[in-house]
């Protein structure tokens, strides 16, 4: 008998494991490793394109307990590369705006100028422009005029 070699593409497969997972995650005792679970959860979501769901299983993070807010954080910057951490923070920011969560929004908008401080302050000239620039894309005029102006 013929075995294939390859397994065959489901479009839903990957969609019904997450929502089986949340499932699964839903059903532990409240407390840090459930909320650390929701936290990548919401992240992996979010990475999908499933924006709904990632905020929904944020929400659910930030009440689980008053220190989501960092298992969120630690979920979502998960590169060290500055490139990479900057868009890791403008998908936390745009989270953060759509929870309309303030204290989350004040945090992702330091973390965001020290990161972006640092990857447009080893630049000059065009390159740093650039930099600039994708700052005002991912995020917003005024915290590209801010590194832009500590730059100076």
């Amino acid at each position: 008998m013929n075995e294939p070699k390859f397994t065959f593409v489901e479009p839903g497969r990957d969609r019904r494991k997450r929502k089986e997972h949340l499932k699964a995650v839903m059903k532990h005792q409240p407390g840090t490793a459930r909320a650390v679970e929701l936290a990548n959860l919401a992240r992996d979501f979010h990475e999908n394109r499933e924006l709904n769901m990632a905020m929904d299983t944020a929400r659910q993070c930030l009440l689980e307990s008053e220190g989501t807010v960092s298992f969120l954080v630690n979920a979502y910057i998960c590169h060290d590369r500055d490139d990479h951490a900057i868009e890791d923070l403008a998908m936390l920011a745009d989270l953060a705006r759509w929870l309309d969560d303030d204290g989350l929004q004040a945090i992702v908008r330091a973390m965001a100028f020290e990161r972006g401080l640092g990857w447009c302050g080893c630049t000059d000239g065009r390159e740093r422009e650039r930099r600039i620039d994708t700052l005002r894309r991912r995020f917003d005029d005024g915290l590209a005029n801010e590194v832009d102006l500590a730059l100076i």
